[in-house]
């Protein structure tokens, strides 16, 4: 796990290519590297976080004539069986890094050169032979991409920071991203909150060529919605052939050079990883559970994920997180997560990722299982549930419009740069999925939004931010593109969720761990609001950059603490709107790592 950085069409400033690696120390603090063309007009770089091929991996990295250039973050779990077809194929590897199978691929393959490629990457790659330059982002969008384009100049980057400190790229804000993130609680691709900056989408790459910057998807979800085959297949047959592949998942992304762990909650999907990881062969793996200090029993998930651990043959280890920890480390998370989001997942990410960190460089995680598997309760008890059935292409408009705004609050009476259009970005992946599955449409909308934009966006940036690196064995993408394309009754049905996940990993865990209701993994906001954090967010609020830069002015802010007091659940919108301003402070004004802010004392 890495970060890359990098930029097109200029040698005017010296030093810049070092500066945008030391903002993103904390993806890769093991190793750096610098690549710069013989006209000095593409120069790029690696953070390196060492995973595969510890002395050997330094990247970029070339092909055998040094031609064509590589920097990649991520992992390439199948790189032993594409090694191995390489040099069946005639070409000499300088290393046993996992990425150095990319260069050939390109070589042997061009611009398809990621269709036999299992993982999870976000990558650059220059080809001087014709001055081709390609961003590429893996399918589901586990790393991300980012960049600014101006019609002459290129920046890029794992992640906007290091885009930011180049002169060309302004900071202007994007009112419809910003205006999308007060329904979503973050932003839709590919938009970012900055007007200059946009998030490669998954499954896609960029090309820069002869002057232009084209985007091209090479991978497209929608595509695996409607099989015919898949319709005949049985069910017990569907969830035997589930089962190896999640066993394969698993088997792929163990392979490592150093220690791995494992996320475990207790939940079906952890448990899961967990169970498959060890079934045939007891690693003696870390497990890693967070708890809220003084939780409610029903938010108290450590004896389940207990049970699954020993089980298995694996360590327990467990820490627990306080109000005290999230007032000392907000502003910190924010400036790490870059995009306005309001997630309150984000905090206990990070203080397991660095918890986990103490005993291994590496975790396994079960993200992406209630997105694949129909895990949510909303997919069961949408109120236009029966439309779905009648008219599946108009129910799914309809129910994206009912969904875009659950947090239903009037944003536009306080909010004057408000955009009614925020929804489109969103609204466009779920068009675009037109099955005559209509849960199916769903659920494959969710991967493209929620899942991609906010699951696996804090996932990234809480882990790296621990220099850990998250692995997600459900969203490999032969177990996507299977279950993309069964019958969603396979899925779900009037008394259960992820029934085939169930029914293929069923030998593997307990009724009680299978039959276990799904709980959040997020602060406990609405609480909080009863009490002195509503005060602090007030006072941060009524200070703060939203009414200096004239975003809201004090009257509004005061309608808003009215009607948040009126609605049980409005004080949400504080939350929102107190993630917002802090994302003005440490993301928005050029800023130093706030390490040293705590939120009670701003």
């Amino acid at each position: 796990m890495c970060g890359i950085f990098g930029y097109t069409g200029t040698t005017e400033f010296s030093g810049l290519l070092m500066q945008m690696g030391d903002i993103s120390i904390h993806r890769g603090p093991d190793d750096a590297g610098y690549y710069i063309n013989d006209s000095g007009q593409i120069q790029f770089g690696l953070r390196r976080l060492s995973i595969i091929d510890l002395a050997g991996g330094h990247q970029p990295i070339a092909n055998e004539d040094e031609t064509i250039w590589l920097a990649c973050n991520g992992e390439i779990y199948n790189y032993l069986e594409l090694r191995a077809d390489l040099l069946n194929k005639g070409h000499q590897f300088r290393s046993h890094s996992d990425v150095e199978v990319l260069v050939h691929l390109y070589e042997e393959y061009g611009l398809e050169f990621l269709t036999e490629v299992n993982g999870m990457f976000g990558l650059v790659l220059f080809d001087a032979r014709i001055n081709r330059l390609i961003l590429a982002r893996d399918r589901l969008g586990i790393k991300p991409i980012y960049y600014a384009w101006n019609g002459k100049q290129l920046a890029f980057a794992s992640e906007i920071k290091p885009i930011l400190l180049c002169p060309w790229v302004s900071r202007t804000l994007d009112w419809q991203a910003i205006s999308a993130y007060l329904h979503l609680f973050y932003v839709p691709s590919p938009r970012t909150g900055f007007e200059k900056v946009r998030k490669l989408e998954s499954g896609t790459m960029a090309i820069l060529e002869g002057g232009h910057l084209q985007i091209h998807p090479y991978w497209q979800l929608e595509s695996f919605l409607d099989n015919p085959g898949k319709a005949y297949l049985s069910f017990e047959d569907a969830s035997a052939h589930l089962c190896e592949l999640l066993k394969d998942a698993c088997r792929l992304q163990l392979r490592s050079d150093v220690p791995i762990g494992a996320f475990l909650s207790g939940g079906v999907d952890s448990s899961a990883i967990v169970a498959l990881t060890n079934a045939h062969e007891k690693l003696n793996m870390d497990t890693f559970t967070v708890s809220w200090k003084n939780a409610p029993e029903k938010m108290d998930e450590r004896i389940f994920a207990k049970s699954v651990a020993e089980m298995y043959g694996c360590t327990y280890r467990e820490t627990s997180l306080s109000f005290e920890d999230f007032d000392r480390l907000l502003p910190l998370l924010v400036w790490h997560l870059e995009e306005p989001n309001a997630d309150g997942a984000y905090v206990p990410t990070y203080i397991i990722s660095r918890f986990a960190r103490e005993k291994a460089k590496v975790i396994l995680t079960g993200a992406g299982g209630d997105e694949l598997f129909a895990g949510y309760r909303w997919y069961q008890f949408n109120p236009l549930s029966i439309q779905r059935l009648i008219r599946p292409h108009l129910w799914l408009e309809k129910t994206r419009i009912y969904r875009v705004r659950s947090f239903n609050f009037p944003w536009q009476i306080v909010f004057p740069y408000y955009q009614a259009d925020a929804a489109d970005d969103f609204l466009r992946e779920y068009q675009k999925m037109s099955s005559n599955d209509a849960l199916n449409n769903e659920m494959a909308g969710d991967l493209k939004t929620w899942l991609q934009d906010d699951v696996l966006l804090l996932t990234d940036k809480m882990s790296m931010a621990a220099s850990l690196e998250a692995r997600v064995p459900l969203l490999d993408h032969r177990i996507v593109e299977f279950v993309a394309g069964l019958p969603s009754t396979y899925k779900l049905n009037k008394t259960d969720t992820k029934v085939i996940f169930k029914q293929a990993i069923g030998q593997y865990l307990p009724h009680d761990i299978l039959q276990r209701r799904k709980d959040g993994f997020g602060a406990p906001i609405n609480s909080w609001m009863k009490g002195s954090f509503k005060t602090t967010c007030l006072r941060l609020l009524t200070q703060g950059e939203l009414i200096k830069q004239g975003i809201i002015d004090e009257t509004s802010l005061t309608r808003l603490i009215y009607l948040s007091r009126l609605r049980q659940n409005w004080g949400w919108a504080i939350w929102v709107l107190l993630n917002l301003e802090l994302w003005l402070r440490f993301v928005v004004q050029p800023s130093a790592r706030p390490d040293d802010f705590r939120l009670s004392e701003m």
